[in-house]
């Protein structure tokens, strides 16, 4: 296995600290995919394609996320209206994307080498 983007830390597994591709077994592919949106209550984007446009929003790692999971916080006034994810896909011959899912870097990379084995 060829990994292309190391793991940030143990406290950084989630999907959304990720972009493109993630590691390679011969021609699969572990690949963080989608578009991550975070609007307030106005409707206003505060967050999208890893760029922060607002103070009111801060998640430093795993444990940040954690406490968004409500994804229409009240009290914040916070809606999580898109996600990303990873993806494990064969470029050469178009096989995975969406039937091959993972939400968090570990479980990506066993994704990868569990349908690279079993080519």
């Amino acid at each position: 296995m060829e990994i292309l983007q190391k793991k940030i830390s143990k406290n950084h597994n989630d999907s959304l600290f990720y972009n493109g591709e993630i590691a390679k077994i011969g021609d699969w592919y572990l690949v963080a995919v989608g578009e991550i949106e975070i609007k307030d209550r106005w409707g206003r984007i505060v967050y999208a394609r890893g760029e922060k446009y607002s103070d009111d929003i801060e998640f430093k790692n795993d444990d940040d996320i954690c406490n968004m999971v409500d994804f229409d916080d009240v009290d914040l006034g916070m809606r999580w209206e898109h996600n990303n994810w990873f993806e494990v896909i064969n470029f050469i011959t178009g096989e995975g994307g969406l039937g091959f899912v993972a939400h968090t870097y570990d479980e990506g990379i066993e994704l990868l080498k569990e349908t690279a084995k079993g080519e």
